[in-house]
Formats: C-alpha cells, structure tokens, sequence
C-alpha cells in the first residue's frame, strides 16, 4: 500500500502528514503564490540566470543553482519547506511541443 501513490490511505497520510486538510490546503495556496510570483518574474530572471534552476518563494527569490538536485540541497539546507517554494528551470533553449 505505500506505494499505492494514486490511493486514498496514501492520500490521506499526505494529508495527515502536513498537520491536517487545513494545513495541507494552506500549503497547496503558498505553494500556488509561489509559482504565480515565478511566472510572473520569469522574463527579468531568464535574462539575469539563464539555464539556471531557481527557487522563489511568494515573498520572492531563494536560491539559484545550475542543477536541480544542487538547488533542491539548498533549499533543504536553508530549512525551507518544498511545499513553500517554487522550483523551475530558466531554460533558453525549452523542446518544442507538438499537440
């Protein structure tokens, strides 16, 4: 059952885990100011940290690094909590989607 990541009981744990459905709904909001503040500031960060990865929080930015895992590392090192920060990669050169 623990890994069962599409499942209810793992669903709920999530949830448990993050202090309750308060909690874990407060989470889910900073985490979507987060990324909203990222978007937004995208086109001054690609030009200031191109193919970089970034981390903002709503409040604004916290860490740059030039691999994922690197930043990934700061942000735990700084006590941060990944529900709270928005990871993305400032790439020049994105693949092209074709639908």
């Amino acid at each position: 059952m623990a890994n069962d990541v599409n499942g209810e009981a793992y669903i709920r744990q999530i949830i448990e885990e993050a202090g309750g459905f308060q909690a874990f709904s407060k989470q889910m909001d900073d985490f979507r100011d987060c990324q909203i503040r990222l978007d937004k500031e995208r086109a001054v960060l690609m030009e200031r940290y191109p193919d970089k990865w970034v981390a903002m929080r709503k409040d604004g930015m916290v860490a740059v690094n030039d691999s994922q895992l690197g930043l990934l590392a700061e942000i735990d090192e700084r006590g941060l909590s990944r529900w709270r920060v928005a990871v993305g990669h400032l790439d020049t050169d994105p693949p092209l989607f074709l639908f």
